[in-house]
């Protein structure tokens, strides 16, 4: 069996799997894995605080049961794993952004001991500090990997891209992010100094997708870097378990050393059940880093993109993404609801 042929299978009966363990709580995730080149199976994970041993072994035995309604001769055995935890990464704790300032600023701006100050006063203080200077700089610089949010809600920017037919620069990030609680067209997307940076266009969450779109305010205070680490990239590629060297950009930082754990998987993150998702380990992805691009590089000096963070645990060294590929390959067919505007699926022309 080749992986084509077993995410086929996974495939043909996803939906129904989905429908059966959108309300089992205590369901983790079901995810297609490989033992070797001609041996794949899928790997079953749930909440032990949740589900008891019968009750997951009932449930196992349900989604057992839709694959043998496949037609085919080769199947998809399921093995159970141990437990673990998802979350979608939103806020960037006051203490992280501390403790990420040199003492050496503090103290200089403080003029005391920074070992003796409140996280949060020092961490405001700094904050003001830094947006008097960026005001009096007066110079904007965009690039992957960014914080940015929307009314306190912080993520990653993504990536800077520019559509087909459209002149104008977009950010990409994802829903939770920068279009949460009813966010609608035009509201102002802030970088970490509050500048505003960017409008909103367009967003999506679905059973397969937490994403948004923000267009780059026309200022020309606003530069768009172009030397970003992906600015050369490959093209959009559907993911890979072979896929082995793996990186993405946050705090304009590269993480790399990543590998695709599963391309195929039905997730939970919180209340929040996807499919078609990517699983990733070892990229040490932490809270903030929603929104990030990941990119397989294998040894390429192009990464080709395969998708966007949403979520992850950090004990597991699991990272959830978005597959970019079934969503970023066809012409723009927006449509107004409820005053937001909604687009099912965007053409990319360029990253930056």
């Amino acid at each position: 069996m080749t992986e084509q042929q077993a995410d086929k299978i996974f495939q043909i009966v996803e939906d129904d799997i989905y429908d059966l363990v959108k309300t089992e709580i205590g369901f983790k995730h079901l995810a297609l894995k490989k033992e070797n080149d001609n041996f794949y199976y899928l790997e079953f994970s749930y909440n032990k605080e949740k589900l008891n041993e019968t009750e997951a072994k009932n449930l196992k035995d349900k989604i057992n049961s839709y694959f043998l309604t496949v037609n085919t001769v080769d199947t998809l055995l399921i093995k159970n794993i141990e437990l673990f935890t998802t979350e979608q990464r939103e806020l960037i704790e006051i203490d992280e952004s501390f403790k990420s300032i040199p003492k050496r600023e503090l103290e200089s701006f403080l003029k005391i001991d920074a070992e003796n100050i409140v996280a949060s006063e020092a961490y405001e203080f700094y904050s003001n500090h830094k947006k008097d200077k960026q005001k009096n700089d007066a110079k904007v610089i965009l690039k992957a990997g960014d914080t940015i949010n929307n009314d306190g809600e912080s993520g990653t920017l993504g990536a800077i891209i520019k559509l087909d037919k459209i002149s104008d620069y977009f950010i990409v990030s994802n829903h939770h992010v920068i279009a949460h609680s009813g966010k609608c067209t035009g509201s102002v997307i802030k970088d970490s100094l509050q500048n505003g940076i960017a409008t909103l266009y367009w967003g999506i969450f679905n059973k397969t997708h937490d994403i948004a779109l923000a267009k780059v305010c026309n200022s020309k205070n606003i530069i768009v870097e172009s030397g970003t680490p992906i600015h050369n990239f490959g093209k959009i590629i559907k993911p890979s378990l072979d896929m082995k060297d793996c990186a993405s950009w946050t705090n304009s930082r590269e993480k790399s050393g990543g590998m695709v754990y599963s391309s195929r998987a039905i997730v939970r993150i919180k209340s929040n059940l996807f499919k078609d998702q990517i699983l990733l380990k070892d990229l040490y992805l932490k809270n903030g880093n929603s929104g990030s691009i990941i990119v397989s590089k294998n040894g390429s000096d192009t990464p080709n993109v395969i998708g966007i963070c949403v979520g992850g645990n950090l004990s597991s060294k699991i990272d959830i993404a978005n597959k970019l590929s079934n969503l970023f390959h066809r012409e723009i067919t927006p449509s107004n609801t409820n005053n937001c505007l909604q687009i099912h699926s965007v053409n990319f022309k360029s990253f930056h």
